[in-house]
């Protein structure tokens, strides 16, 4: 009876348990390094290299920072596509366009309105 209680405890660690781990596991990644990004730099810039003795305090603030406009380069960049992005879409385009200064969001921009149709004065 314990053999078979080996058995069962075996399957559900290494067939269910811990692939529910591992999936729990990247998708925090997934969702949650564009934003901690910053927050690490931050703290490596602040606190390690500077050796700033307020440093925990810039650090965190510059990490807030960076989580709000990589959230907000995400909605914007929503803007250009044809559907909503899902919940898990979009977070490492909005950490790129935040480190490339907004380049892409300015290249998306000119490229719809030039693709959108005009109309001029002769046709109204």
């Amino acid at each position: 009876m314990e053999q078979l209680a080996f058995v069962v405890g075996a399957f559900l660690l290494y067939l269910v348990i811990l692939p529910l781990l591992g999936m729990l596991v990247g998708t925090l990644l997934y969702l949650g390094l564009p934003y901690a990004f910053g927050g690490i730099v931050s703290v490596m810039i602040f606190v390690k290299i500077l050796a700033l003795p307020m440093g925990w305090v810039f650090a965190l603030f510059s990490a807030g920072i960076w989580a709000c406009l990589v959230a907000y380069a995400r909605v914007k960049n929503q803007t250009f596509s044809e559907q909503p992005l899902a919940w898990h879409e979009g977070h490492f385009a909005g950490a790129f366009s935040v480190l490339a200064l907004g380049l892409p969001y300015f290249a998306r921009k000119q490229n719809h309105h030039e693709e959108a149709p005009r109309i001029s004065s002769a046709e109204a």
